[in-house]
């Protein structure tokens, strides 16, 4: 407390400055609400926001948080309650780190390049051409022409949907898990203790669900190669059609073996958010979604199976991931992940067991 009265101020200790990658929880448990987000004051009132409950995508730890909006609109997150995952606590990293979720350079319609013509397309027609682009690179070169790289950003729904949708297609086609990005190392919390007394980790690992889409290519079977190995058989000319999956929340993610590759495949379907050099060269490009806008599950480091909801819509023009991935594999009816998840289930019962964490426990006065 500095100064009295009407002159009082809440600061930081002298010579203690809040500076570590946790401090954005003191804006919680705050008892007076005098500890404010700056990103916050002022933007929303806080009865006007809905409270979506998610999953933090900024590391493989797999926080239980909430989404608040309003109208379309993101506010901010918020820790929830999840005893198994994060108490009730999250990182600096995912507390902050979900603007580009409104970023202006996101691809917002399907687009299509042939040849010298280029422009956004139809939603049906996109569909299509994928369809038949890919049954005649299967025809004319056979299934091993084929390949698919799924991202540790898409829910195992829609990775279960577009790699089951291909297995039919070309059974003998590639399969690989797409960059996973690291900074670092884990970093443990209280301070300097270890990763078994650690009541909270911040993973060094920068994507929520690697272990749900190496789940999901287990299960998928056949040629599911090392993405490096992926890379260098498109460097030497060795597929016809890839469609690669990224998501990631910063442009230009893409290595430049990936690249390199991706000029070699005479058809190229890339689903992302931001343009880049891939989508540059891609015959088709396809709107991906932020985990704000999808629903379905995550697989965090622990093997927590954990439901994600959708908070709010993907920006005009664009549709959710797993809506034209159930079109595209030929299901009817309306899309919903628990549906899908209903259809994984028979071949792979770990999917049946989500972890739901419980009602926040209530204080006793």
């Amino acid at each position: 407390m500095v100064n009295r009265g009407s002159r009082c101020e809440i600061d930081v200790f002298p010579g203690r400055p809040l500076d570590n990658r946790l401090q954005g929880n003191v804006v919680d448990i705050c008892p007076v609400g005098s500890l404010l987000d700056k990103s916050f004051l002022f933007a929303q009132r806080v009865w006007l926001l809905a409270n979506t409950p998610s999953i933090c995508p900024a590391c493989s730890t797999g926080c239980a948080i909430f989404v608040d909006h309003n109208d379309g609109r993101v506010y901010r997150l918020r820790p929830r309650f999840s005893p198994k995952v994060n108490e009730w606590w999250m990182c600096d990293d995912g507390r902050f780190g979900w603007k580009h979720v409104h970023d202006e350079r996101r691809i917002t319609a399907p687009f299509v390049r042939d040849g010298e013509r280029a422009g956004p397309a139809d939603w049906g027609d996109v569909l299509e051409l994928i369809r038949t682009r890919m049954a005649d690179a299967v025809a004319s070169h056979g299934d091993s022409a084929v390949a698919v790289q799924l991202s540790p950003m898409m829910a195992c729904e829609e990775a279960w949907l577009l790699a089951t949708w291909l297995r039919k297609l070309a059974p003998g086609a590639t399969l690989t898990l797409g960059d996973v990005p690291a900074e670092g190392a884990d970093t443990h919390f209280p301070l300097g203790a270890s990763a078994e007394n650690a009541r909270f980790t911040i993973r060094s690992e920068k994507v929520p669900n690697r272990r749900g889409i190496e789940m999901i290519l287990a299960a998928a079977g056949g040629n599911v190669l090392p993405r490096e190995q992926v890379w260098d058989r498109m460097s030497a000319g060795g597929f016809v059609a890839v469609w690669i999956v990224g998501g990631y929340p910063r442009p230009g993610w893409a290595s430049p073996a990936l690249v390199a590759g991706a000029r070699k495949c005479r058809f190229l379907v890339v689903q992302d958010l931001f343009p880049s050099e891939l989508t540059e060269r891609a015959s088709v490009v396809l709107p991906a979604c932020a985990w704000i806008e999808r629903e379905g599950t995550f697989v965090n480091a622990a093997g927590l199976l954990q439901p994600i909801d959708r908070a709010i819509a993907p920006p005009e023009g664009a549709r959710a991931d797993g809506r034209y991935l159930y079109e595209l594999a030929g299901h009817t009816g309306l899309y919903t992940a628990d549906r899908v998840r209903e259809m994984m289930i028979r071949d792979m019962p770990a999917f049946g067991d989500v972890y739901r964490p419980p009602p926040a426990p209530r204080h006793q006065h």
